[in-house]
């Protein structure tokens, strides 16, 4: 007889030390953990570890993660619908792992997650693309993208400094190069470099704007859509030549 209940207090002992929180997520199985991992010593199962809690719960965050995606517009201008995102609950999270740990017995939880949704939906981007308010050309030295005087990335800003300008945006910052470029007016380029001059604008319309650039032959397009219903007034910006003057080469005389 005394075996036998020594037996069952073993199995009992045995079964209070590996009782399991099962995390579940979209029905598979994401970690399973016991309450002694959570413990901080010396007060065992009576005092959850802060440190080891947050960790965790930061390491779930990471497994059930999906940042959302916004929609756009394909190279063909065929809509592509948004993705709703999602991140951990963590006041759900905390509310039922704790409930877990200061109870006797093994759990199962769903993950309990919050919905992100996307910032830019199928139905905004629709709105949006049906009245193009501005349109700027410039064109390429010999049908390439320079990477002289301001050539590369600075023809794509000028560009668009143009375009948006336009669209009658607020300008808040632009610097000119030092030399004139041959892609746009005198004084209409905007110069930008890493860690150095910027261009920035700000939207005060009262609807949003869709940017969107396409490169033709030799030609860099830059369009400003937006709503039927937006109020703004068109600026005055003129245009850029389709008449390109000729590079200049030097020869180094040696002697």
């Amino acid at each position: 007889m005394k075996i036998i209940l020594a037996i069952m207090l073993m199995v009992f002992h045995t079964s209070d030390l590996y009782e399991y929180l099962t995390l579940n997520y979209k029905g598979e199985t994401i970690d399973t953990v016991e309450r002694s991992e959570f413990s901080l010593p010396p007060f065992e199962d009576s005092m959850i570890d802060p440190l080891k809690y947050e960790q965790y719960k930061q390491s779930i965050e990471k497994k059930v993660y999906k940042r959302p995606v916004n929609a756009t517009l394909d190279k063909y201008g065929n809509l592509v619908n948004e993705r709703t995102g999602y991140r951990l609950d963590h006041k759900e999270f905390t509310k039922s792992f704790y409930t877990y740990f200061y109870n006797k017995g093994s759990a199962t939880l769903e993950i309990p997650v919050q919905t992100l949704y996307a910032k830019v939906d199928s139905e905004l981007l629709d709105s949006i693309r049906s009245k193009m308010i501005s349109h700027y050309v410039t064109y390429f030295l010999k049908g390439e993208l320079s990477e002289g005087v301001g050539g590369g990335i600075c023809q794509v800003s000028s560009t668009l400094f143009n375009a948006v300008d336009r669209a009658g945006v607020k300008i808040i910052e632009r610097y000119s190069h030092s030399r004139r470029v041959p892609y746009v007016p005198p004084n209409r380029d905007a110069t930008v470099s890493w860690y150095g001059p910027d261009f920035t604008f700000s939207n005060h319309h009262n609807m949003p704007l869709l940017i969107r650039a396409t490169v033709i032959g030799g030609q860099l397009h830059i369009m400003i859509f937006s709503s039927e219903d937006i109020d703004f007034n068109r600026g005055k910006v003129p245009s850029s030549s389709n008449i390109l003057p000729r590079e200049v080469h030097t020869r180094k005389i040696e002697g």
